[in-house]
């Protein structure tokens, strides 16, 4: 059980991290700055528009921390996964 929970975090907080990569205010100058350098049909541009290509890094970051470092990886998981958690709640009126 506690393995399937940690799976759930991890999913939200790959989620999170992708949001926070493609979509977020806070990293809208890095990827200004990107597309600044590099033309919107490059691969580069692509890979930040993309959230498929997004999530398989931010999902690679999840599992090296948790196999590098447990105990960090609950701690940044389990603060992305609330992050998440309370956007899409907001974000529905709930």
């Amino acid at each position: 059980m506690k393995q399937l929970i940690t799976l759930a975090v991890d999913i939200a907080a790959t989620y999170r991290l992708t949001k926070l990569v493609m979509d977020d205010k806070i990293t809208e100058d890095l990827r200004s700055k990107i597309y600044e350098k590099f033309p919107k049909d490059s691969k580069i541009a692509y890979f930040i528009g993309c959230p498929w290509c997004v999530s398989i890094w931010a999902g690679a970051v999840i599992f090296t921390l948790r196999k590098v470092n447990p105990a960090g990886a609950d701690i940044v998981s389990g603060l992305l996964a609330a992050s998440a958690a309370t956007g899409v709640a907001y974000t529905r009126g709930l």
